[in-house]
């Protein structure tokens, strides 16, 4: 037995031995190279024997050797790449592609003259596809992005008429006392473009350059940050033939909640027999249209694309239109084999506006309810003004109504934009580019007055008409330079820009016409110019013109570096010369550095499969700006009143009104950022967060300075600083990612501290009264140029400042806190009790946004919103409390009976926080049969409901509406345009 164990046990071992043997000799030494879709050496890849723990990881330039089975198969991943299986079959020598995963560091954006993957950039860049675009009708592209950039705050002061396009937009707060705090716009690499010629259907993609070190490379314009904007391209294939057509209509969002005539009539008003509802009486349902077709396609060498857009939009005020046409087309063509390229951009865009005086809609919160429309008697005082009745008995009221329909006031402009670019290879990683652009811009607005209006009775009827011209050419050179050896790659840019900018304007006003039938179209026609030489009221009557242009010149140079695709250097440096500018400080210097660390390349992480990419950054950059007048540094001649007499001639006299300061120079701002960029979860969960810190330097403001020194009263000085800090997240989540269901969600979060560093110094002290700023004003109320804000040093911009309200006595007294903290009666308050109230700015600003789609439904909202901060509520406090119930209807609040009325106390400030629900989409695109997909390849149809609901605590009309950019934020004007709830069905084709 034992001799039968001990040979079956030799058996086994000999087995197992020849089997070790056999294995052994299978055994192949593979050799092999990791590159990625570039051609680089990926470095520090993991090299796996699939089904065994055998495996490598690449060297330094990518390379690999690992013994396997010569039937082996070989694994290759590394974290941000697509894993790749390769079978050996017997060979030794193999080499590898990996190709980059669909994470979030490898989408493609814009940056200064040229474009990086998110991986790439070094500095703080927030890009916005034309998917993630808010949805609804717009007239200006920048509400595309409202509430999806962390750090870039909107609002719009002119509420909802149609015919105001613009948004007051900032980014990372207030930079600058008197310069722009609007970024600058790029758009297909033109600086400076105009939002006029840009149609929100034809964008393709807007990048947000936020931080000092990515901005820098533009310079002087760069110090609010830059937006640039890339159209949409043909692509090679057939021609394709796109149509979006909407219509819609509209209702009020915020209303003011006025007495009614039976209420006004019980709080103690003047009873004049009539219930008239004025608000309702000049506004009305509106139905607008847009229509915009879009052709594009290409062939082996040329690519083009065309659209012409339509819209026509009726706002809620009667008589208040809105039309425009927007042309643009593009062409890209290759020439000798890919050598040269050249590139076409052409746009034009033409509008026609019916304006509505904002003061109607004053006058219709202030009118009494109880007043008619009509005069209804014969009394040449009231039948006078075409038959509506006017309120002579207290000045500074009129009949809303009369101002809807009699006075005219239109504006029209057109916008031209042309670009070229040519491009020439000559060597591999070379490219020289020539490109030049001009841009003409032409408004003319014209207003009458009927003699038959109010105003126009006094004068025998008002006609006024400006026109304003701009032009800006631009030339560039750039020469870019790329290359790449033993894992180090570099690219070197240097460049040369030129700018010149002309703007004219001419405008006039003229009275006493014979007749109201020519309106605005034949000014001579008016007497009151001739009565003007002979004594005549000189109201309304004028004549003026002005022609200024300024240029700019610039060489940029920048470096862009990295080792194995793990670690980046930016720098860059601008000089850039400005006429605006004396000798003495003609250029500026704006250099900027910056890096990042993307963590995941490191083989220390190549062994979890829970973050994709991680990157850190770090960014130190200088930006400029300069005032917008275009002669600031030389000394102003003003005419004086007092002439001088030789003999019996009677001469004009002239005086220095501003000095002169040849050392006049550019606004700085520094600004150092620190960010995390970061994809988890195979891309379910990716984003950013930023640290910022920024302090603009040699603020620009005229200082009042010793005359009998100076030789005039006034100096353009550089001496104040501010300083803005914050933190910024932006997150994006797919939530759902299936074949026929997706689900995406973005969630941005922004908070800036504010602070004014200094204001001036011991020679130049800021101007006591410039320091009190806000102004209120509501007409008739008496409230005109009453200041309700204050600008210190230590301080952040926009603090209010009056007086402490306590409580409201049993007879209705006010009642507030003195600086000592005793309470006392309003009218025992002095100046000097006065003190901060709050501040307007936001603690949080956030966005929210949604997206499904499910088969073939899609629905989508967005929601954004502000936490923290004051806004005064200047319609309650000039309409909640009139001093008499004969001046004009009020707000039906409490605050009716306060005495004394309308004081400056933080009674009237309301909590700024708000969640605005800015839209909702609902669409569906329909599943097109194939014997029909030669002539329809795609068909949707989708609501749309914009700026359906406001939740907040704010009394007022909106908070958007609020202004909250610049030196004066937080303050609602009293004369509105109501905020349309905007209601949209659309069709979206492709042929």
């Amino acid at each position: 037995m034992r001799k039968q164990t001990r040979r079956l046990i030799g058996c086994i071992l000999s087995a197992m031995f020849l089997l070790n043997m056999s294995a052994y000799a299978q055994k192949v030494s593979v050799s092999g190279h990791v590159k990625d879709n570039t051609g680089f050496g990926v470095i520090g890849a993991s090299v796996l024997e699939k089904g065994t723990a055998n495996g490598t990881i690449t060297d330094i330039d990518g390379n690999f050797t690992l013994n396997v089975d010569e039937n082996a198969t070989l694994v290759v991943s590394y974290i941000g790449y697509n894993t790749e299986e390769v079978a050996v079959k017997g060979r030794t020598n193999i080499s590898v592609t990996l190709s980059e995963g669909a994470v979030a560091l490898n989408e493609v954006v814009a940056v200064g003259y040229g474009t990086q993957t998110k991986k790439e950039i070094t500095g703080s860049v927030a890009s916005v596809k034309a998917e993630s675009f808010n949805k609804g009708s717009f007239n200006s592209a920048e509400g595309l992005l409202q509430g999806k950039v962390a750090g870039l705050t909107m609002s719009k002061s002119g509420g909802g008429d149609p015919t105001d396009r613009g948004f007051n937009v900032q980014i990372r707060g207030t930079g600058s006392l008197t310069g722009s705090t609007t970024p600058l716009y790029i758009i297909d690499g033109v600086p400076g473009a105009s939002m006029n010629t840009i149609n929100p259907n034809d964008i393709e993609s807007m990048d947000v350059l936020k931080d000092g070190s990515a901005a820098a490379i533009y310079g002087t314009r760069a110090n609010a940050g830059v937006i640039i904007i890339t159209t949409k391209k043909g692509k090679e294939g057939k021609t394709q033939v796109e149509y979006n057509g909407t219509v819609s209509t509209a209702n009020t969002a915020g209303k003011i909640n006025l007495m009614n005539a039976k209420e006004y009539v019980d709080a103690g008003g003047l009873d004049y027999g009539y219930d008239t509802d004025w608000y309702k009486e000049i506004t009305r349902v509106p139905v607008s249209t847009e229509h915009n077709i879009a052709l594009s396609g290409g062939m082996k060498n040329v690519d083009y694309r065309a659209s012409l857009n339509y819209k026509l939009n009726e706002g809620l005020a009667k008589n208040s239109n809105y039309s425009e046409i927007m042309a643009r087309a593009n062409v890209n063509q290759h020439a000798l084999n890919g050598l040269l390229e050249f590139n076409y951009d052409v746009s034009y865009s033409k509008t026609n506006s019916d304006k509505v005086w904002h003061s109607a809609y004053q006058q219709a919160m202030k009118h009494n309810p109880t007043l008619p429309i009509y005069a209804e008697t014969t009394d040449p005082n009231y039948s006078k003004y075409d038959g509506y009745y006017q309120y002579k008995e207290k000045s500074g009221f009129s009949n809303p109504v009369a101002i809807i329909n009699q006075i005219s006031n239109v504006w029209s402009d057109q916008t031209f934009l042309g670009s070229m670019r040519a491009t020439l290879k000559p060597i591999s990683g070379l490219r020289i580019s020539a490109f030049g652009s001009y841009q003409y811009w032409n408004g003319s607005g014209a207003e009458y007055q009927p003699s038959t209006s109010l105003d126009g009775e006094k004068f025998g009827g008002i006609a006024k008409r400006e026109n304003q011209f701009n032009t800006t050419r631009m030339f560039e050179a750039t020469a870019q330079y790329s290359n790449e050896f033993e894992g180090h790659a570099f690219t070197v840019l240097a460049g040369y820009a030129y700018q010149d900018f002309v703007r004219e304007e001419f405008k006039g006003g003229n009275t006493s016409f014979p007749t109201d039938d020519f309106l605005y179209n034949n000014m001579g026609l008016g007497e009151g110019l001739n009565n003007l030489a002979n004594g005549g009221l000189k109201d309304n009557i004028y004549v003026s013109s002005w022609k200024e242009g300024w240029k700019l010149a610039s060489a940029f140079a920048r470096v862009n570096y990295n080792y194995a695709q793990r670690y980046f250097l930016n720098a860059s440096l601008r000089a850039e010369g400005s006429s605006k500018f004396g000798a003495n400080n003609r250029w500026g210097y704006f250099p900027a550095v910056s890096a990042s660390w993307l963590i995941t390349r490191e083989t220390f992480m190549r062994d979890q499969d829970v973050v994709e990419d991680l990157k850190l950054r770090a960014g130190y950059g200088v930006t400029g700006n300069m005032p917008g007048d275009c002669y600031p540094w030389i000394g102003r001649m003003s005419k004086n009143e007092d002439y001088a007499y030789f003999g019996d001639n009677k001469v004009a006299t002239w005086s220095l009104s501003t000095v002169p300061n040849p050392n006049l120079k550019w606004e700085t701002k520094h600004e150092v950022n620190v960010g995390v960029d970061f994809s988890f979860l195979k891309g379910r969960l990716s984003g950013a967060i930023d640290y910022y810190n920024r302090t603009t330097r040699d603020l620009l403001y005229n200082y009042p300075v010793d005359a009998a020194k100076y030789e005039a009263g006034n100096m353009l000085l550089n001496l104040g600083s501010l300083q803005n800090q914050g933190v910024e997240i932006a997150l994006n989540g797919l939530a759902i990612d299936h074949k026929n269901f997706t689900w995406n969600l973005g969630l941005t979060l922004a908070h800036n501290k504010n602070k004014v560093l200094s204001l001036g110094n011991e020679e130049f002290v800021f101007p006591e009264a410039d320091k009190q700023r806000g102004g209120l004003g509501d007409g008739s109320a008496g409230w005109t140029s009453v200041k309700f804000q204050i600008l210190e040093e230590g301080e952040s911009v926009g603090n209010f400042y009056g007086y402490k309200f306590s409580r409201i006595g049993e007879d209705g007294t006010f009642y507030g806190y003195d600086a000592n903290g005793i309470e006392k009666k309003f009218s025992q308050l002095k100046n000097k009790d006065k003190q901060i109230l709050g501040n307007a700015l936001p603690v949080l600003t956030w966005g929210l946004s949604s997206s499904m789609a499910f088969y073939g439904v899609d629905f989508s909202f967005n929601f954004r919103g502000a936490f923290g901060g004051k806004l005064l509520n200047q319609k309650r406090l000039a309409y909640g409390n009139q001093s008499s119930m004969a001046t004009g209807n009020m707000i039906k609040s409490p605050d009716n009976g306060i005495t004394p009325p309308k004081q400056m106390t933080d009674y009237y400030l309301e909590s700024g926080t708000y969640a605005k629900l800015g839209d909702i989409t609902i669409g569906y695109t329909f599943e097109i049969p194939e014997n029909v997909k030669p002539y329809l390849s795609r068909a949707r149809i989708y609501v749309t409901g914009q700026n359906l609901a406001t939740f907040s605590n704010y009394s007022g009309v909106d908070p958007e509406t609020v202004n909250m950019s610049g030196l004066e934020p937080g303050i609602e004007g009293v004369d509105y345009y109501p905020i349309p709830r905007t209601f949209m069905f659309g069709v979206n084709l492709a042929f």
